[in-house]
């Protein structure tokens, strides 16, 4: 039986994240709550405020919540230093789409009018010791999306890992870190070393207190993701599989061999359809401890096996991923290797990860855990 919800939504868009990808979950939410039977109105405005009083309409009217995605409505003022989001009419929901660490602008203002969503229960726990003024502060991680247009069958694919993502010279953040201590290069190296290594660090916790400042770790995190992508992206170009890698600014990535396919940039939805072009995705975790990436659960919904690293709580046997470790990297690498050499073995992965999306991973399903904090 379907279920039907009594509720009205306001979906406030004020951001353009990369790849305009908050757009596209928007979208995504809007359609699986109107779905559901929620009456859904969504107003688009401009980041730098300029078409604020296309807000006006919607000051008088009543919402059982409002939903944006790493939203600037918290730092709008009135002329009197009244925050804007009082002149709406219901509880605000800012749903944070990567480590509260880098968005701490937006936290900051404003906190007892804003429910936190955040991606990880870790985060969830930073917010609750950092802004312990906020309403409340919950976690949902992000759903898949299966492609608009029709799937290549899982033989006529391209025979190969395909890795989504923006690449950003390790030098940029040591230059960035450089600037805000010259200790922290060293530091910043050291922890991502024992990360490679298979050990648990945070950039929130495992600084020396004298740098335990918010740029500090900010930047720290950023270099430790990309360090470890490097690592594991250069380990996955030595083996006997071919690699393509997608996103802003590969073009620079000169660590990686010619022979590694480098392609543009794309909005959210192509890359979606590009996804339904391989058989492997490739997931490098960034620090997250509970959460998938959304990359997981989108190669799961578009028909790919899923390469990744695994997040703590999370094994093989429950999550239908080909996992690798940090520490025992090329080993593993070659296991998975031995997978295209055995009958129908990818192809039944594959079909494995769909089921576990359509369970458990679609925007359905996100909508449903939403509602259920109302």
């Amino acid at each position: 039986m379907q279920n039907c919800y009594d509720k009205r939504i306001f979906l406030c868009e004020t951001r353009k994240l990369s790849y305009d990808s908050a757009s596209f979950f928007l979208e995504q939410i809007q359609n699986a709550l109107e779905e559901l039977g929620v009456q859904v109105d969504h107003c688009v405005v401009q980041e730098d405020g300029s078409d604020l009083e296309r807000l006006e309409q919607y000051e008088n009217r009543s919402y059982d919540a409002i939903l944006d995605m790493n939203s600037y409505l918290p730092r709008i003022v009135e002329d009197d230093g009244t925050p804007f989001l009082q002149r709406l009419q219901g509880p605000f929901y800012q749903y944070l789409v990567d480590h509260p660490l880098h968005v701490a602008p937006l936290l900051g203002q404003a906190t007892a009018l804003q429910h936190v969503i955040c991606l990880d229960p870790l985060h969830v726990t930073y917010c609750q010791e950092h802004y312990p003024s906020l309403a409340s502060a919950q976690a949902i991680p992000l759903a898949g999306t299966v492609a608009r247009q029709p799937a290549l069958s899982f033989a006529e694919r391209k025979q190969a890992v395909l890795f989504p993502g923006t690449y950003m010279p390790l030098p940029y953040y040591e230059q960035k870190l450089q600037a805000v201590d010259p200790r922290l290069p060293k530091v910043a190296e050291e922890m991502a070393e024992s990360y490679m290594q298979g050990e648990t660090v945070s950039p929130c916790n495992g600084l020396p207190e004298p740098l335990q400042t918010l740029d500090a770790m900010r930047y720290t995190d950023r270099y430790i993701r990309e360090y470890s992508r490097q690592k594991i992206l250069y380990a996955v170009a030595g083996t006997r599989v071919t690699l393509h890698v997608c996103g802003a600014h590969w073009e620079q990535a000169d660590f990686l061999p010619a022979s590694v396919k480098r392609l543009p940039a794309m909005r959210y939805a192509d890359l979606l359809q590009l996804m339904q072009q391989y058989q492997v995705l490739l997931n490098v975790q960034p620090l997250f401890v509970h959460a998938f990436h959304d990359r997981v659960l989108n190669g799961m919904a578009n028909g790919m096996v899923v390469l990744s690293d695994t997040v703590s709580d999370v094994r093989e046997q429950t999550v239908p991923i080909v996992s690798y470790t940090r520490k025992n990297l090329q080993e593993d690498l070659d296991t998975f290797i031995s997978y295209f050499h055995t009958s129908g073995r990818l192809e039944r992965q594959a079909e494995a990860g769909y089921q576990f999306y359509k369970e458990q991973g679609d925007w359905r399903t996100w909508c449903e855990r939403f509602l259920s904090l109302l």
